[in-house]
C-alpha cells in the first residue's frame, strides 16, 4: 500500500534526548510515522519558528533522509497571516486546503495525518478534518516513549547526537538490560470515522431500501473515495434489474470484474424457468416496489403487461400457445392479434370473437381482454376447465378501470381509488358472453393495490407450475449493498 504523510512539527521533532534515558535519542512523532510507514512522501507544515530551525540545521529533511533514504519532503510554510500558533479555529481552512491538494495528487495512496505534533490547536483541527473532510484519511498518534507529554518551550534538538544516538536505529550505549526496548513501535491508528461517509452510508442504504437504487448510484459516483468497485455495480445491477435492462451498457464487463450477475440472487425454482418466465418475475417485483413505495399511479399503468403476460403464460401452460398460433409482431415488437391467422390456426375462436365484437373481430395488439375472451372460449367449448376465469375476470376489471384512470385522468392514484374498482360498473359489463348475470365472485369488491398484486403472483405461481416463492430477490440484492457499504475501498 502506497502513504502520503501530512504532518506539522512540534518540539520534540525530528527526534530528542529522551528524558528518562538522556544517553539516547529517541524518534519524535513524524519520524516514527515514517519509520513504521514509509511514505513515498511527506508535507511538512513548519509555522516560522520550525521554519528557522530548519534553515539553521536542515534537522527534518536531514532526519528523513537518515530513517528513510530518498524520501521526497516537501515543506509547507505558514502563512504569514497567522502569528499566534497557539489559537483555534485558524488551521482549519488552511489545513483543509492542503489536505484536498494532497489527495488529488497522490489519489491512489492512502493520506496520514500525524495528529501528535505541532500545538494542541492544530492537532484538534486535523482530527476534526480527518473526521470531515470529502476522502477517507488515516489519522495517527504516536505515543511518547514515557507516556507524557512531550510539550515544551526548550529545543530538544543536538544535531550531533541525532544520527549517532538514536534508539529507535538500534543503537543503545547502556547495558542496563531492564531499560525498554526503543525499537517497539509506538503509532497507533485514531479510530476516527469519517462523518461524512457515515451520512452517505446512511442516505444510500435508505435509497436502496426504497428501491431507489439510481439515486443511491449517483451518490456513490460523486464520492467514489469512499467506497468499493462493488457497491457501484451492485446499484446499478439493482437499478437494472428494476428496469428489466439486461444489455445496459458495460453491464456484462463489469459482471466479468465483480462475479456479480442477477441470477445469484434469484430463487433457485427461477433458475430453471424460460427468459419471459424470468423477466416477468422481475416485472412483479418492479410492481411490488410501487406498491410499497406507494406509487400507485406508475403501478395502475403498469398493470396491463403483467396481466397480458401471465395469461398468456398460464394458457400456455394447458397446451394452448397464443402468440405463435394468432399473432404477428410489428417492426417495433409488439404483439398483434391476426384476424387472418386466428382463423387457419383455430376458426371456432374466430367465430367466438365475432359474436363478442358486433359481428366482426378487427386485428389489433394483444391484451388482457383478449386473453380472457380465449379463457372463456376455451371453457364454454369444453376444451379447457383448469383456468380460474373468475380470478382473471377480477383482475382484468381491475386492471381495465384503474388504468383508464389513471392514463385518461390529470390526477395521481389513490388507494381510494383501488377500493372503488368495479363499483361504476355498468349492467351490460357486469353481464357473462352468455348473456347470464356474472358470479359475485367474479367482480372486485375493494380490491387494494397489494391484493391484486398477491392475485396475480398466484396466477404467475399455477403459470409456471412453481409451489411457492419467497420473491425476495431485491432484498437479496439490499443485502449484498448493505454488505458492501460497509467496506472501503482497496487501499484506504
Amino acid at each position: 500500500m502506497k502513504y502520503v504523510l501530512f504532518s506539522p512539527v512540534s518540539d520534540r521533532d525530528p527526534c530528542s534526548s529522551d528524558r528518562k534515558h538522556p544517553d539516547v535519542y529517541r524518534d519524535g512523532a513524524m519520524l516514527h510515522i515514517v519509520r513504521h510507514y514509509r511514505p513515498e512522501k511527506v508535507y511538512l507544515f513548519l509555522t516560522e519558528r520550525f521554519w528557522a530551525f530548519e534553515r539553521k540545521d536542515q534537522r527534518y529533511t536531514g532526519m528523513l533522509e537518515h530513517v528513510a533514504p530518498g524520501i521526497q519532503v516537501e515543506l509547507i510554510r505558514c502563512p504569514e497571516t497567522i502569528t499566534n500558533a497557539a489559537l483555534f479555529d485558524q488551521f482549519d481552512e488552511v489545513f483543509r486546503k492542503h489536505l484536498i491538494s494532497i489527495h488529488e495528487k497522490h489519489s491512489d495512496a492512502q493520506l496520514l495525518i500525524n495528529v501528535s505534533s505541532g500545538t494542541p490547536q492544530m492537532q484538534a483541527s486535523l482530527y476534526l478534518l480527518a473526521a470531515t473532510i470529502g476522502f477517507p484519511v488515516q489519522a495517527i498518534q504516536v505515543l511518547s516513549p514515557v507516556g507524557e507529554s512531550n510539550a515544551g518551550p526548550k529545543d530538544y534538538y543536538n544535531a550531533e547526537l541525532a544520527a549517532s544516538c538514536l534508539g529507535e536505529d538500534g543503537i543503545s550505549s547502556f547495558e542496563d538490560q531492564s531499560r525498554e526496548d526503543l525499537t517497539r513501535d509506538r503509532c497507533r491508528k485514531v479510530s476516527c470515522e469519517n462523518a461524512v461517509r457515515a451520512i452517505l452510508v446512511e442516505n444510500i442504504a435508505t435509497l436502496a431500501t426504497h428501491y431507489d437504487y439510481m439515486a443511491g448510484l449517483v451518490l456513490a459516483n460523486k464520492n467514489k473515495e469512499f467506497f468499493t468497485n462493488e457497491l457501484r455495480f451492485y446499484l446499478r445491477l439493482a437499478s437494472c434489474h428494476l428496469q428489466l435492462d439486461r444489455e445496459h451498457e458495460n453491464l456484462k464487463q463489469l459482471a466479468n470484474k465483480t462475479g456479480g450477475t442477477w441470477d445469484r440472487f434469484y430463487e433457485k425454482p427461477i433458475l430453471s424457468l424460460n427468459e419471459e418466465a424470468q423477466k416477468c418475475y422481475d416485472y412483479l417485483l418492479y410492481l411490488e416496489t410501487l406498491v410499497e413505495t406507494n406509487a400507485l399511479s406508475d403501478y395502475a399503468r403498469a398493470l396491463s403487461p403483467a396481466l397480458t403476460t401471465i395469461m398468456r403464460m398460464r394458457l400456455a401452460k394447458e397446451g394452448f400457445e397464443v402468440v405463435d398460433r394468432f399473432c404477428e409482431r410489428d417492426k417495433g415488437g409488439v404483439l398483434h392479434l391476426k384476424n387472418y391467422k386466428i382463423r387457419r390456426a383455430e376458426p371456432e375462436f374466430l367465430n367466438y370473437l365475432n359474436n363478442q365484437f358486433n359481428g366482426h373481430f378487427k386485428d389489433g395488439p394483444l391484451s388482457a381482454s383478449h386473453m380472457l375472451q380465449y379463457m372463456f372460449y376455451l371453457r364454454d367449448c369444453g376444451k379447457c376447465r383448469t383456468i380460474d376465469t373468475d380470478t382473471y375476470k377480477v383482475l382484468r376489471v381491475c386492471e381495465s378501470d384503474i388504468r383508464n384512470l389513471a392514463s385518461h385522468e390529470m390526477r395521481g392514484i389513490t388507494s381510494n381509488d383501488f377500493n372503488r374498482l368495479g363499483q361504476n360498473q355498468d349492467e351490460s359489463s357486469k353481464t357473462s358472453h352468455t348473456g347470464k348475470k356474472s358470479n359475485e365472485e367474479s367482480q372486485p369488491k375493494g380490491l387494494s393495490a397489494k391484493n391484486i398484486l398477491d392475485m396475480l403472483k398466484k396466477e404467475y405461481l399455477a403459470a409456471t407450475g412453481i409451489k411457492s416463492l419467497q420473491w425476495d430477490a431485491l432484498q437479496r440484492m439490499n443485502e449484498k449493498i448493505t454488505q458492501e457499504l460497509l467496506k472501503l475501498p482497496a487501499g484506504r
